[in-house]
C-alpha cells in the first residue's frame, strides 16, 4: 500500500516539476525577447540579480522533488518551507511578466512583497512568544455535550 502512495507522489512531483520548468522557460524567454527585440526594459541588471533566487529555488525544488530510483522525492505540495519556495518563484515570475508588459524595471518593486511577508510572519511569531493571544478564545472555552449536561445538572441542584 505504501508503494502505491510513493508512486502517486512520484507522478505528482514529476508533473509539477515539468510544469515548473516549462513555465520558467516561457517567462524568461518572453523577457529576453522583449529585451532584445523591443529594447524594454532598459537594463538586464535587476532581472538577473532578482531572478537568481528563483532559479536557485527551482534547482532546489527539482533536486528534492525529482523521483530517483525507488525514492519518490519529497512532497512538492507540502506546507511550510516548500510552500514559501513556490511563492517566491511565483512572485518572481509575476515581476518578470509585469516588467515585460509595462516595459520598465519599476515592476521589480513587487518583489518587496517577499520581505514584507517575512516581517509579518516574524511579528506573528514574536507575538506568540510574548503571550498576546486573542482574549476571546481563552474566555469562552468550548464544552463537550457531556460536560454541558453535567454543568446543567449542577445548576439544577
Amino acid at each position: 500500500m505504501a508503494k502505491a502512495a510513493d508512486k502517486k507522489l512520484a507522478v505528482k512531483n514529476a508533473q509539477a516539476l515539468k510544469t515548473l520548468h516549462l513555465v520558467s522557460i516561457i517567462v524568461n524567454a518572453m523577457f529576453m525577447l522583449s529585451y532584445y527585440f523591443l529594447n524594454r526594459p532598459g537594463s538586464l541588471k535587476p532581472y538577473v540579480i532578482l531572478s537568481i533566487p528563483a532559479w536557485g529555488l527551482e534547482y532546489v525544488l527539482d533536486k528534492t522533488g525529482r523521483p530517483v530510483g525507488s525514492r519518490p522525492g519529497s512532497d512538492l505540495s507540502a506546507a511550510g518551507l516548500t510552500e514559501y519556495m513556490w511563492d517566491i518563484v511565483y512572485i518572481t515570475w509575476s515581476c518578470v511578466l509585469t516588467s515585460v508588459v509595462l516595459g520598465t524595471n519599476k515592476a521589480w518593486i513587487l518583489y518587496l512583497v517577499i520581505p514584507g511577508y517575512a516581517v509579518v510572519k516574524l511579528l506573528q511569531l514574536i507575538s506568540g512568544f510574548t503571550g498576546n493571544k486573542p482574549a476571546t478564545a481563552a474566555a469562552d472555552p468550548q464544552l463537550s455535550k457531556r460536560q454541558e449536561k453535567l454543568r446543567q445538572r449542577g445548576l439544577r441542584a
